[in-house]
């Protein structure tokens, strides 16, 4: 049985953790984006954790090899291209929190008339706000723009109780609905690389066991049938 080729992009925090990953490797033919063969066009599961830089070359190798393109970088043009090989857009690849993100797509307007406050932590290099803050709001009915960042570590460690060992390396979401005097508060908080690369492999097996067709697939698809 012929292995499934894994290519990495990128050479950040992520994209390091998830080439160090021995359970992705296992049973797989694990590859760099800088270092493969491209000339061989055997379809392959493309990770995509880089700055956009290699896009270009990344969508065109996708569509001549028919391979399977795993985006993980927000703010890219992927997004907005013309794609004809499956595209996975992921905002996020931590399993509870891409599930706790589909339930709000399906539920999050039942709360639309109710002051609602959408806040985001992340480590202080993080400049943007994150595309799980931006989905969130929006399937709150929050502009993306009412979104409350904080990026002061002090304010991280007291306020919102990130560990400092995680405080260069954490995401951190607090939902506020209020109705008059009854709230409720929702929090979550991923700490580390780690979650994301076991979503990451869970994407890889979903890939592996179901024919995706060619097109842009958002990860809460996978929720919605069932694959993760």
């Amino acid at each position: 049985m012929q292995k499934t080729r894994i290519i990495i992009v990128g050479a950040g925090k992520l994209a390091q953790a998830i080439r160090a990953s021995t359970q992705l490797a296992s049973n797989r033919e694990v590859s760099n984006w800088e270092t493969f063969d491209k000339h061989n066009l055997a379809a392959s599961i493309v990770i995509h954790a880089g700055s956009g830089r290699q896009l270009d070359e990344v969508i065109d190798f996708c569509a001549d090899s028919k391979s399977t393109l795993i985006e993980l970088a927000t703010g890219t043009s992927t997004e907005h291209r013309p794609i004809n090989f499956p595209t996975i857009i992921c905002s996020n690849t931590a399993l509870a929190l891409v599930k706790f993100m589909f339930m709000l797509s399906t539920s999050g307007a039942l709360f639309k008339d109710y002051k609602i406050t959408v806040e985001e932590s992340h480590q202080a290099t993080k400049g943007s706000v994150p595309g799980t803050a931006v989905d969130i709001a929006h399937s709150l009915g929050v502009p993306a723009g009412d979104i409350v960042s904080c990026r002061d570590t002090d304010e991280q460690e007291w306020r919102l109780g990130i560990p400092t060992a995680f405080l260069a390396g954490h995401a951190f979401h607090r939902i506020a609905i209020q109705d008059g005097d009854s709230s409720i508060v929702f929090e979550t908080k991923v700490l580390g690389h780690r979650p994301y690369v076991e979503g990451v492999i869970a994407i890889v097996k979903a890939i592996e066991n179901n024919s995706l067709e060619p097109r842009k697939y958002a990860v809460i698809d996978f929720v919605r049938s069932g694959w993760i």
